[in-house]
């Protein structure tokens, strides 16, 4: 069992890992529910982050190269084309994302998730065709 002394010690390190500064104020029950409380939000701040890089793939786009790639017919040799597409049906899909990225939300990321039907998305030209032509999406 900690003393005040180390519950505060404690809240202050979690402080710095969530990102805001803690309550170390209050009595000892006090201190000790503040801190499970932290310690059960930084566990679920860890999970989510790991699903985050289960989902991105490759290296980050910045935004100053994506406008470019969006228009086929402005992409440079090489590269790969992307389109927008409006989805008819709820997929689980691989698209790209902008601000993912708290800290560079100027980052576009490619992420698998499931997008709901009535969503444009940006994804590769010949997913976008094959989506349409499968007549789960229609071209925006």
């Amino acid at each position: 069992m900690m003393n005040k002394p180390e519950l505060i010690a404690e809240l202050n390190a979690l402080s710095g890992q969530l990102g805001r500064q803690l309550s170390i104020e209050g009595s000892k029950p006090e201190l000790e529910a503040r801190l499970s409380e932290a310690r059960l939000e930084l566990s679920m701040l860890d999970d989510d982050d790991a699903e985050g890089d289960v989902a991105a793939v490759g290296e980050p786009i910045t935004a100053a190269t994506i406008p470019a790639e969006l228009q086929p017919e402005m992409r440079e040799e090489g590269e790969a084309a992307l389109r927008r597409i409006l989805l008819k049906a709820t997929l689980d899909i691989w698209h790209y994302k902008e601000g993912v990225n708290k800290r560079r939300p100027e980052t576009v990321i490619r992420v698998c998730e499931v997008v709901p039907a009535g969503q444009v998305i940006v994804v590769d030209a010949d997913e976008a065709e094959a989506l349409i032509d499968e007549n789960y999406a229609d071209a925006v």
